[in-house]
């Protein structure tokens, strides 16, 4: 880590009460309903006489009590309730001095990167980010890519491209070798990135010298489906038997689908084995209860890092559905694990996927990574260097699915419904996205 980080914040976690927009003490309706003394009742002199003197004194005295109690109470009703969301607002946090932060994506498919993309220029420094830059590392034979990144790539000055021959493993010790920086690890196929989760990662890492690296709260992932299906994250939802077309997605929001037909019998357990039934298709919600709950994929959530959540691409459908859900419902701290102050999980050595995660140049100039990059960066190094990796749960980003995913989950309406989303909260208006017309391949 640089010795020469200027900390502009609190790092810990924590914030103070002072981070917390302050709202009106009372309402415009409250200030109204005040007395309100007319100029010819004061033109008669009775409010210069010592007795009422000193009842208006006794009234304003109290008034002013009673408003800064609203005051209080207010400031403080906000605060615990961003306390208990481990939420609490970054907007006084600043990006550290004395060292790079460089994004590095491992690319290889345009249309989930074509998503990626918004939220990557909206971390940039030039519009208020923490990233100085980003590097596409192009690792793929298809044309198609090549000629797209390469478009990429000339719309915006802090984007590269570096080819790598050769197996993962080159990827670190060639890109990621400056001791002085820190480097964030993206998949190409994270298709949500929380405006908060680059800064909390970063921040988290600073102030958590013992960690090999730091993941954010990965939506579909082999180990956090199992915690987000206990910790009440996930909601009953199954696929609709019918196609829709040729017709495209165009929100993301789960208030606007219909609800599961109730004249459908559901089986009391789901066919992980079952194939998609319909091309371009949704998942419908079904009333949320426990015994539905039951009947859908995430009932077979284990913490296993090759089960069933790596398996199944219907258990990947069903955790993006309830992440539109939680995302739609503001109510992302339903994937908060340890305290709401810090948010950090520790894997202890257990296996992770790494989809996105910071880590300083120096860790990796201390450790060695081979081709099988995940066991390297989470297990092996870690356990040799005493640093295990830490999550921030209260960093959330999406990832699209694994290759085990890849065809099935395609089938479905999710990436449509991430790209209605980025167009949303992330991209510009004149860079909104758009279906690729190959698309899935």
């Amino acid at each position: 880590m640089p010795e020469q980080i200027k900390l502009l914040s609190n790092l810990d976690g924590r914030e103070s009460l002072e981070d917390v927009e302050e709202q009106p003490s009372v309402s415009k309706r409250e200030f109204d309903s005040l007395p309100e003394w007319s100029s010819d009742r004061a033109s008669k002199g009775w409010l210069l006489r010592p007795q009422w003197l000193s009842l208006v004194g006794g009234f304003v005295a109290g008034a002013i009590l009673v408003l800064a109690m609203i005051k209080l109470l207010s400031s403080q009703s906000q605060f615990d309730a961003a306390k208990k969301s481990g939420l609490l607002s970054l907007e006084n946090l600043k990006k550290p001095e004395g060292f790079p932060i460089v994004g590095i994506v491992f690319f290889g498919r345009r249309e989930f990167t074509d998503v990626l993309d918004c939220y990557l220029r909206q971390n940039l420094v030039r519009n208020g980010g923490y990233l100085d830059e980003v590097r596409f590392i192009v690792h793929t034979k298809n044309q198609g890519d090549v000629l797209w990144i390469n478009d990429l790539v000339a719309t915006e000055p802090a984007y590269r491209r570096v080819n790598v021959n050769g197996k993962y493993d080159k990827i670190y010790h060639e890109q990621m070798r400056d001791s002085n920086a820190m480097y964030i690890k993206i998949d190409d196929d994270v298709v949500f990135v929380d405006k908060h989760a680059i800064p909390r990662i970063v921040h988290g890492l600073i102030a958590h010298p013992e960690a090999f690296a730091l993941s954010p709260y990965i939506i579909n992932n082999s180990r956090t489906n199992w915690l987000s299906y206990h910790t009440g994250a996930i909601f009953p939802y199954l696929p609709e038997n019918k196609t829709l077309g040729d017709q495209r997605t165009l929100t993301w929001r789960p208030s606007l689908l219909p609800e599961y037909p109730s004249n459908i019998s559901i089986p009391d357990h789901y066919d992980h084995s079952a194939y998609p039934m319909h091309e371009n298709h949704r998942w419908l919600p079904l009333p949320n209860t426990g015994l539905n709950l039951q009947k859908t994929p995430m009932r077979d959530a284990t913490w296993l890092v090759f089960g069933t959540a790596w398996e199944s691409w219907a258990s990947a459908a069903q955790q993006h559905y309830s992440f539109f859900q939680n995302y739609e419902d503001s109510k992302l701290e339903r994937y908060l694990l340890g305290t709401p102050e810090d948010g950090i999980w520790d894997m202890k050595y257990e296996r992770y996927s790494i989809n996105f995660l910071a880590i300083w140049g120096s860790t990796i100039n201390s450790a060695k990574i081979t081709a099988a990059d995940e066991l390297d960066l989470t297990v092996t190094n870690p356990q040799k260097l005493g640093m295990p990796l830490l999550i921030d749960s209260r960093a959330i980003i999406s990832h699209f699915g694994y290759s085990s995913h890849s065809v099935n989950l395609s089938s479905t309406d999710v990436l449509d419904r991430y790209r209605a989303l980025a167009n949303e909260v992330s991209c510009p208006t004149d860079m909104q996205k758009v279906h690729f017309v190959d698309e899935p391949r």
